[in-house]
């Protein structure tokens, strides 16, 4: 008889390729990664109770056997309840571990519908095995017959292990689906102020999980690095460009497209009963162009973030555009309206901004997910410096 006694896995960590996850349907999603090479090995308590004899033999082995060029391909169909994802507060997912709960309970269904593997299959090796004899022949026969069919393992074995990867995975989320997304955690008080020493532990342990660190150690490796591709630092082809296409449909830019700022007043003595000011359809282009050197979000003090960063240039300026919009209404009856476009290149732009955010912990804890592209909902995180409404933040 035999019996697994133990196995490990080791190789997990030599990463040469990530394809993340793309559309490719309205609820089909296809993503992959490939490794240079695994080994598994198992370890096996062998049983041998020789004919004719009621002596019993029992041996411990290990079979190791290594994979090379190890490529890996799947393909999900997943249907999430949008307003339940959107409706998630980010005080819910600040702590890792509760993120995938969280997913879980805002997902419809989850079906991993095709893989493909590739492999490089490397024959086995047996070892640790403590007696000669027959135990040593059958670690021999093992070898040699691994050996003589390489070729068929290196056509049967990814399609047999391929086929098991998805009912694997789906077994591993099976009862998951009913999971509930914790609960953000509670502030300190209703007037607490959001310390980012704490938030991007900086300074001792983060206060409220290892989100925002992460994020903020996230960016800075991605501003150290350079895209071989581009020249350019790979923040902007693996953060910018993606963010920004997800908030107005095109890499590289911002776009709002409701009033950013609105005034309506009247003014008598001119007889003008009605005057009304709007700035919208605000856009950003070409913010996918940060130049080596920026720093985000550098920590100066508990409600201070320090900001440098340089956009543009090598013949990619950034563009502005906006559109104003006036109406004039007098009292006897004349009415005036007319609206411009707007538009401007800057070859390059330098930005250098030390900002005071007093933030309330309680409106960020529950902060919803649908509005993170939401500069409005954002700004109404802050608070007045005495601790009071919406207010006031200072920029340098």
């Amino acid at each position: 008889s035999v019996a697994r006694a133990g196995g490990r896995l080791s190789g997990a960590d030599s990463l040469s390729r990530v394809d993340p996850l793309t559309v490719t349907g309205p609820q089909k999603l296809s993503g992959g990664f490939a490794l240079d090479g695994i080994r598994l090995e198992a370890d096996l308590e062998l049983t041998l109770i020789p004919t004719g004899s009621n002596k019993t033999l029992m041996e411990s082995i290990t079979v190791s056997l290594a994979f090379t060029e190890v490529d890996l391909g799947l393909d999900l169909l997943l249907y999430v309840d949008l307003d339940a994802l959107e409706a998630v507060r980010l005080g819910s997912i600040m702590h890792l571990p509760n993120i995938f709960p969280c997913f879980m309970a805002s997902t419809l269904a989850l079906n991993f519908t095709n893989s493909s593997l590739t492999i490089d299959v490397v024959s086995p090796s047996v070892s640790d095995y403590v007696s000669g004899g027959l135990t040593e022949v059958l670690a021999m026969i093992l070898t040699v017959y691994f050996s003589v069919g390489e070729s068929l393992f290196k056509e049967l074995l990814p399609t047999a292990i391929g086929n098991q990867i998805p009912k694997v995975l789906e077994g591993m989320l099976e009862g998951r689906g009913g999971s509930s997304c914790p609960v953000p955690d509670e502030p300190g008080a209703p007037g607490d102020v959001v310390d980012f020493r704490r938030l991007f532990g900086t300074d001792g342990a983060p206060a409220n999980g290892m989100l925002f660190p992460l994020v903020r150690r996230a960016a800075d490796s991605l501003l150290a690095e350079t895209d071989p591709a581009t020249g350019a630092p790979r923040i902007n082809s693996f953060a910018v460009g993606p963010v920004t296409r997800l908030q107005s449909g095109t890499a590289g830019t911002l776009l709002f497209s409701d009033e950013l700022f609105f005034t309506d007043f009247s003014l008598p003595d001119v007889g003008i009963r009605r005057l009304k000011v709007v700035v919208a359809d605000v856009s950003f282009e070409n913010l996918d162009t940060v130049a080596p050197g920026a720093t985000l979000l550098e920590v100066e003090g508990s409600q201070t973030l320090r900001t440098e960063l340089a956009v543009g240039g090598a013949g990619t300026p950034i563009r502005i555009k906006f559109g104003f919009s006036m109406t004039v209404e007098y009292y006897d009856g004349r009415e005036f309206s007319n609206k411009v476009e707007f538009s401007t290149e800057l070859a390059d732009a330098r930005l250098l901004a030390v900002a005071y955010l007093p933030m309330g912990e309680g409106r960020l804890l529950g902060y919803p997910l649908g509005d993170v592209f939401n500069i409005k909902c954002w700004a109404a995180t802050l608070l007045a410096r005495e601790g009071g409404g919406p207010g006031a933040a200072g920029v340098d």
